[in-house]
């Protein structure tokens, strides 16, 4: 579950990084999300330290930083350790 939540974040921020999110709903729908989960996941994008703006004439969320998101995830298969990096 923690997975999945983190891949949908690293989706967001591609989507924001490419200026291809559309509105609220149609990104809740591209995300496979509530909208109440979208707003979420900006405000984690924002407490990361992305300042995010939405431009209402593309419709599209966008960065107004430049913001790169970079996730680690460690994982312990049979004691040994192996990292997931991600981001962009």
């Amino acid at each position: 579950m923690y997975l999945e939540r983190m891949q949908t974040l690293e989706r967001l921020h591609t989507l924001i990084h490419r200026k291809a999110t559309g509105d609220r709903t149609a990104l809740a729908r591209k995300l496979d999300t509530s909208e109440r989960s979208v707003y979420r996941m900006l405000d984690q994008l924002r407490y990361l330290g992305a300042e995010i703006g939405y431009d209402s004439e593309r419709p599209s969320y966008y960065y107004i930083n430049d913001f790169a998101l970079q996730v680690t995830v460690k994982v312990w298969i049979d004691g040994e350790e192996f990292l997931i990096i991600g981001g962009g």
